[in-house]
């Protein structure tokens, strides 16, 4: 699971409450440990969903993925399945040289 934190915000929240530990301030304290919390949220939704699509594809089911995609770029979109060549390693689908990470990708029905 500890793979899919946010490992920027979580540095993030972790320089403020030192200094709010600092000068303690209940509301500024209980609002970081509630933002700390959803990071590990975060990480855990996308762990279930990572582990639910890789046991899809180890039944042979086609999933649908998505990889890049920002500001100003459209995301690549990949049909994954076992049957087309790819595979499963670790928490990665691997074809050739691309890596599509398990937990964006979405059962295809």
């Amino acid at each position: 699971m500890f793979e899919y934190i946010n490992h920027g915000a979580l540095g993030f929240i972790l320089f403020f409450l030192l200094l709010t530990l600092a000068k303690p301030d209940k509301f500024l304290l209980g609002l970081e440990l509630f933002v700390l919390l959803l990071v590990f949220f975060a990480a855990s939704s996308a762990y279930s969903t990572a582990q639910e699509n890789m046991a899809a594809f180890k039944k042979g089911e086609k999933l649908h993925c998505s990889s890049g995609g920002g500001m100003y770029t459209r995301a690549n979109h990949y049909l994954v399945s076992k049957s087309d060549g790819w595979k499963l390693e670790k928490h990665l689908f691997l074809k050739e040289s691309l890596l599509l990470s398990a937990n964006e990708c979405s059962i295809q029905e």
